[in-house]
């Protein structure tokens, strides 16, 4: 949509302190004073002449005037009051010189231009790279524009208005700025093309005419070479539903040992898809390096850590790099024990510890009777007591008491002493 935008300025002739000049359009239009062209009293500037483009003069009183216009070495008079009058209009407007000469008193000068005729085209688009061109590129537009001739009448001289500054609206992102304008180093190959959208005519009164159907020019195709991590997933693998681990591992913490995939997608221009190497990084000790390197790291983590592991991975695709880094966390040590154990009645006992973060070989549990004899024992904290003797045979019902003893990655050492009631259906 075009910005329309009307301003009336007051001239002051002799004798006529009360007099206005004014335009009159459908379209926009601006006009003002140019202190170069001596002999043109007001320059009017129609964003396009159309039938309703008007030169308007009220008097502070009735004057007979009549109208002019003049091109180099002619002077053809248009219209004439032929009696006085407190206004005269000026229609069916072309580009040129007019002139208003009012009672004998003066004469004053309107230079009219038709913007229309002098809209400019693109020339050329350039793509300058020579700086940081893994982040940013600058582009530049060069414009064929015609001369935007003044004829001045007063010295018989043709001067020029000087050259609005253009806006242009760039490829695909409608970025609205000047040239040169800073881009964002694309991902993909591209065309960047540029059009003009508006230009800021005058300075001193910001006026903008905008462009409904402006040229375009592209540029030669720019070849990508900048490259983003899209993505960097630390993935831990789900426990099996008979663990006897406290919390289920999710894709950011887990219980140690806890080893985690870490999978980094990236897109990016040249040679997309073949990375030359990749950088794995883990509390400053490098992992990996090479032209052989891959996208997908796996680490263990044997410890509990409080301030978690931090996975730094950087890509190279030979002309720029990228990175990104995940965190993961391991778990601080736990044991809880059961106090009942219950054989059949439909239910599945086994007397089994829950626990994360321990260390596996630490850990031992024995069960006793109630004369203190060993019943049974075992050494994995995954497996359990079914209530069998070493021999084989279920024990009777009551109470037996257990010793486990282990050591959390954390190296917070567990020795519980405590009671399990056994409950048995008859005939087990």
């Amino acid at each position: 949509m075009k910005k329309i935008l009307i301003k009336i300025t007051f001239l002051l002739l002799p004798g006529m302190m009360m007099a206005q000049f004014s335009v009159k359009s459908d379209l926009s239009f601006d006009y003002g004073q140019d202190d170069d062209i001596k002999g043109v009293d007001e320059i009017v500037v129609f964003e396009k002449i159309d039938a309703s483009a008007q030169l308007v003069y009220a008097f502070s009183d009735s004057t007979q005037s009549e109208w002019h216009y003049h091109t180099a070495g002619a002077d053809s008079l248009i219209t004439s009051s032929a009696i006085k009058d407190t206004i005269t209009t000026l229609g069916s407007l072309e580009q040129g010189v007019y002139e208003l000469s009012i009672d004998g008193t003066g004469s004053y000068y309107y230079y009219v231009v038709d913007f229309s005729e002098y809209e400019p085209t693109v020339n050329t688009v350039e793509v300058d790279d020579s700086g940081d061109s893994c982040n940013c590129l600058k582009l530049y537009a060069t414009l064929n524009r015609p001369d935007i001739p003044i004829y001045d009448k007063l010295n018989d001289t043709t001067q020029y208005l000087d050259v609005p500054t253009t806006v242009f609206l760039w490829s695909d992102d409608n970025v609205e700025n000047e040239s040169p304008v800073k881009m964002d180093a694309p991902l993909e190959d591209i065309e960047y093309s540029c059009i003009p959208y508006s230009d800021d005519f005058f300075d001193d009164n910001d006026y903008v005419v905008e462009y409904p159907s402006p040229d375009t020019a592209l540029a030669d195709t720019y070849t990508a070479i900048a490259v983003s991590i899209t993505n960097l997933e630390a993935s831990i693998p789900e426990e099996e539903e008979n663990s006897n681990l406290t919390e289920t591992s999710s894709t950011t913490e887990g219980s140690a040992p806890l080893t985690v995939t870490y999978t980094v997608s990236y897109e990016g221009g040249a040679n997309e898809g073949n990375i030359n190497w990749y950088s794995w990084d883990l509390s400053g000790e490098q992992h990996s390096r090479s032209a052989y390197s891959t996208d997908v790291f796996y680490k263990t983590f044997k410890k509990y850590s409080k301030d978690g592991y931090r996975v730094k991975v950087v890509i190279d695709n030979g002309y720029c790099q990228a990175s990104d880094s995940a965190e993961v966390k391991v778990r601080e040590s736990a044991l809880k024990v059961p106090n009942i154990l219950i054989l059949g009645f439909g239910a599945e006992g086994e007397f089994k510890v829950a626990y994360q973060s321990l260390d596996r070989s630490s850990f031992k549990a024995s069960i006793y009777n109630r004369q203190g004899r060993l019943v049974y024992k075992w050494d994995d904290p995954d497996n359990g007591w079914d209530g069998r003797t070493n021999m084989g045979g279920y024990v009777n019902p009551g109470p037996y008491y257990y010793s486990i003893q282990a050591k959390g990655t954390d190296g917070y050492e567990y020795k519980l002493i405590g009671d399990v009631n056994v409950i048995r259906e008859k005939g087990m």
